[in-house]
């Protein structure tokens, strides 16, 4: 979110309301929302058994969901991820 407010909104980190509202956010289908809770489910079900669980990578599996639910090509994907 910060990489595109500074890139596209402001030039600075400080976001203010209104620049919230240029924000562009899409909304998931009931199917894309199913997965979505799917995997959410079984993280607060692994944290609630052990808060040391590593869940990793079901987090990592909701970050590649959001990418292509916003289009994100390989490349802006590494730039949300900070690689070079």
């Amino acid at each position: 979110m910060s990489y595109y407010v500074k890139n596209f909104i402001t030039s600075t980190h400080t976001l203010q309301i209104n620049d919230g509202r240029l924000v562009p956010l899409i909304v998931p289908t009931n199917e894309e929302l199913i997965k979505y809770e799917m995997i959410i489910d079984e993280i607060i079900t692994a944290k609630k058994l052990s808060i040391e669980s590593d869940t990793t990578d079901l987090e990592s599996e909701i970050d590649h969901l959001v990418y292509e639910l916003y289009g994100l090509t390989e490349e802006e994907r590494k730039i949300v991820e900070g690689e070079k």
